[in-house]
């Protein structure tokens, strides 16, 4: 049986997710600044974050730093949805963090860290991960002010076998429970969030100024950001799904029910996996010109290696 790589790869569309994502930034740019490409139609939604969803981050990443322990810390006056912070340290020597609960404007999260100095030294991913966290706490909030389900009667059976392969050794196993992971949308919803660390970083690490957006770089950034570059990998495997052979349709059919205990058809598992997929590329599609337009002030759209034939 040939490589799966075959399939997935050849077609080089992790290229077509990254120049159809300058295309919507560069609508945004002549949106805002009047610069780039003629918009047909643009419409944005919000970030996706809660009020004041820096600010109190940023205070919990600093009282971190200096004191490194399990600790409530007082958020009252980052004007947030929660007043205080539980955070459980358990000193493993592996970089996670869990969302617990919130109850009377308490949110209580568990950071796995070996001590201070790793958590310095791993300062980003912790920053990203306590802000999924918070995002998590977000939407538990939203759904217990309003009488619904919290978000952990959300996270069924299907959920959690999709969380214990996502590294499979099986690549077959692996793509499919990473696609119903990190597609799930209370994870997706929750990714989102640190878009806005992720493009700041970027525009740092490349020197992106105002009168210097080089699309080559932006593309070359993104892609090479580890939670983006897992999402772009799962839109190869998804849009490869139209060129693989029966042998493998039969595969990813077995491997799909046997995870979770169904009878889906081939056509079903993959029409499934595109609908998720489409909402994901539709946000991120979204989310990132935005992001990008608040961070950065555009006088002036000079020598844009981004060819406007590309898009015609």
């Amino acid at each position: 049986m040939q490589s799966l790589n075959n399939y997935i790869i050849e077609t080089n569309i992790e290229n077509i997710f990254l120049d159809k994502l300058c295309n919507h930034i560069s609508l945004s740019l002549y949106i805002k600044y009047g610069y780039g490409i003629y918009p047909y139609v643009s419409l944005y939604e919000s970030f996706g974050n809660f009020k004041n969803t820096h600010k109190v981050l940023y205070h919990i990443i600093e009282v971190l730093k200096n004191e490194f322990k399990s600790q409530e810390i007082d958020c009252t006056n980052d004007n947030v949805f929660f007043k205080k912070i539980k955070i459980d340290i358990v000193n493993e020597d592996y970089i996670s963090a869990s969302y617990l609960n919130i109850n009377n404007d308490k949110i209580d999260i568990e950071i796995l860290c070996l001590d201070k100095e790793m958590f310095i030294d791993n300062i980003e991913e912790y920053t990203e991960l306590i802000l999924h966290e918070l995002l998590h706490g977000y939407e538990d909030f939203n759904r217990k002010t309003t009488n619904k389900p919290d978000i952990f009667q959300l996270w069924n059976v299907d959920y959690e076998k999709s969380y214990l392969n996502i590294n499979n050794f099986d690549k077959i196993k692996r793509y499919i429970s990473r696609c119903k992971y990190f597609l799930n949308s209370q994870e997706r919803n929750a990714y989102f969030s640190s878009l806005e660390l992720s493009i700041k970083k970027i525009i740092k690490d490349y020197h992106i100024t105002a009168d210097n957006l080089d699309y080559e770089k932006f593309k070359h950034g993104i892609k090479r950001e580890t939670l983006w570059e897992i999402y772009f990998d799962l839109g190869t495997f998804i849009l490869g799904l139209n060129n693989i052979n029966n042998e493998y349709k039969k595969e990813i059919e077995k491997q799909y029910n046997s995870l979770y205990n169904t009878n889906k058809s081939f056509n079903e598992i993959k029409k499934e996996l595109n609908n998720k997929w489409k909402k994901f590329d539709h946000k991120f599609n979204q989310l990132i010109p935005k992001i990008l337009c608040k961070n950065i002030q555009i006088k002036e759209f000079k020598n844009s290696s981004f060819s406007l034939k590309k898009l015609l």
